[in-house]
């Protein structure tokens, strides 16, 4: 985006993202900067931390083929990106990031609930699958297996 009205969106929409109590950056063209890295970065909250990067189009635009490529690479690092035109199309975005990311995590839990024979365990492994759980806590006689493949 280069024209003062773009700019001016840009602006709406960190202010918009930022009041809503999420983080998020604007970020400006120059040297220090790739070229075709998208306008805006959000932090979602489900889930926690999770990379949405927005590029700003007036309506009517389309994202170039460099900015393209970098928001295929942020997809296949697994973030998320999208081009917007408006304030509502950001928040939008943002709600369908953190909503498709609440119902995966809600499907992964009815699914992994199977896997285990401890609540404690189950839960755990419904809302984060980045460490098992502390074995000291399980409440199974038999014990639980991480969803990695691990025992504990």
């Amino acid at each position: 985006m280069s024209s003062a009205r773009e700019s001016g969106v840009k602006g709406r929409i960190v202010r918009a993202v930022r009041a809503s109590g999420r983080w998020c950056e604007r970020m400006g063209a120059g040297p220090f900067l790739a070229a075709g890295t998208p306008d805006i970065f959000v932090l979602l909250r489900r889930p926690l931390g999770r990379l949405l990067a927005l590029e700003a189009k007036r309506p009517g635009q389309r994202a170039t083929r460099l900015q393209q490529a970098k928001m295929a690479e942020i997809r296949a690092g697994g973030g998320a990106a999208e081009v917007v035109f408006s304030v509502e199309d950001a928040m939008a975005a943002i709600e369908r990031e953190e909503n498709g990311a609440f119902m995966s995590a809600l499907v992964l839990s009815v699914a992994i609930r199977d896997e285990f024979t401890c609540d404690y365990c189950a839960a755990f492994h419904g809302g984060a699958l980045s460490a098992p759980p502390p074995h000291a806590k399980c409440t199974s006689k038999l014990g639980c297996r991480c969803v990695m493949g691990a025992t504990l």
